[in-house]
């Protein structure tokens, strides 16, 4: 019965996008036509950004481009709380319902999208119609199309976490979910179909089924403090999580714990339930952020950077393909982290530079006028783009579980390695 439910659900939803898919493809043909015969601008003059909200990034983006004259429209069919209230369990019909209202809120915007917009940026692997089928139109319109992946909305944890055992051990992707062959393919579709109709933004710590070339991007951070801070008398640690599991919490507080009895003097403060705001406010304040085991600092980190706090975080910066970073690597148990920020309490000089070095890496390339920049470099398709590894099919398969997988690697999966630019 819940296969059955699952199954007449997509295809009623495959339905409703093929209707509308339909309904727009021979107006997106004759703007397309006309678009071509235009000479492209220096910076577009409208852009769509959309349709899900994860870390800010949607506002973040849009405050970037509004402040450099460019009209932005966005989708935000819900308030978003970057370190707000806990999701409240719900039952299988209220979900769907939520899906189904916010799929007619976002509709809407379609034909703004394909005939005003110069520009749509996806974030996450949502857009406007189910299965994507606006992506095509995007294309054939001469919409600029840019999709941002975010991690687990196409990263295949079960397979992707081979690459992370041969390239960052220690790192590791999780939880699996129940049904991983689903699972691989909706990563894989989700992956493709970016690739195949746009520019697709993403980072190696997530592209499980990567194919050509991928941008990097980074996220502007409006200035916090006009430059480095100096260390405090008595340290202050923070630690902010959006979700206590991914951020391992459990590590941090039992790396504070150790720190305790070993009588370091410092004021460790969890921040949960709160506005943003409130949080940067606290780092401006503090010494150390503490922000999740990972292979490159994620939103929260940068942040901290801004503020020049001293970031542990996510650091494997040569597997990544990025700038060498400050952030001290947050190892994946207690007793190592301990050790790491012991360092820091102990050796004023040390946490000194590394709060120096943390507002620098901000500024060099999170700041608004670098990531604009940035920007305008994805807009003309001259951005910084990294290949596939070598090896990645291959590790893949010897991840790969079952017959099913292996086939479907093996029949489905190529890659089109090219130099990087």
């Amino acid at each position: 019965m819940r296969v059955l439910k699952r199954i007449v659900w997509h295809v009623s939803l495959f339905v409703f996008s093929i209707i509308f898919f339909t309904v727009f493809l021979f107006p997106a043909i004759v703007v397309g036509v006309w678009r071509r015969n235009k000479k492209k601008s220096s910076k577009p003059k409208a852009v769509f950004i959309g349709v899900q909200e994860i870390a800010n990034n949607i506002g973040t983006l849009a405050g970037l481009l509004e402040e450099n004259g460019i009209y932005v429209r966005r989708a935000l069919p819900k308030e978003h709380k970057f370190y707000g209230t806990k999701p409240k369990n719900k039952s299988y019909f209220s979900a769907k319902m939520d899906v189904v209202k916010d799929t007619f809120f976002q509709v809407r915007h379609l034909p703004w999208v394909l005939f005003k917009s110069d520009q749509a940026w996806f974030i996450w692997y949502t857009s406007i119609l189910p299965f994507n089928l606006d992506y095509i139109l995007c294309l054939i319109a001469g919409v600029d199309l840019v999709v941002q992946h975010c991690g687990s909305d196409v990263r295949c944890n079960h397979l992707h976490d081979a690459l992370f055992r041969k390239y960052t051990p220690g790192i590791m992707s999780g939880p699996y979910v129940r049904d991983r062959r689903l699972d691989m393919i909706r990563k894989f579709y989700r992956q493709s179909m970016a690739e195949c109709f746009g520019k697709t933004i993403s980072i190696r710590n997530q592209a499980t089924f990567q194919k050509g070339q991928l941008g990097h991007f980074f996220f502007s951070q409006q200035k916090l403090i006009d430059g480095p801070r100096k260390p405090s008398g008595k340290p202050i640690i923070v630690h902010a999580p959006s979700d206590r599991s991914i951020k391992r919490t459990d590590v941090v507080l039992e790396a504070v714990a150790l720190l305790k009895q070993k009588g370091y003097d410092f004021e460790f403060k969890l921040l949960e339930d709160m506005p943003n705001t409130q949080v940067i406010e606290i780092l401006r304040e503090a010494d150390i952020a503490i922000d999740q085991p990972a292979t490159w600092p994620a939103r929260f980190a940068i942040e901290a950077a801004a503020a020049s706090c001293a970031v542990v975080s996510g650091n494997h910066f040569s597997f990544i393909g990025r700038p060498s970073c400050p952030a001290i690597q947050f190892p994946d148990n207690a007793t190592d982290l301990a050790c790491s920020i012991e360092r820091l309490l102990t050796d004023g000089s040390y946490r000194s530079s590394v709060m120096e070095s943390s507002w620098f890496f901000w500024r060099d390339n999170y700041s608004p006028e670098t990531c604009f920049e940035n920007y305008l470099a994805v807009w003309n398709n001259t951005h910084q783009k990294f290949s596939a590894l070598p090896d990645q099919k291959e590790v893949l398969l010897s991840a790969a579980q079952g017959v099913f997988e292996k086939l479907f690697i093996l029949f489905f999966y190529f890659q089109a390695c090219r130099n990087t630019k």
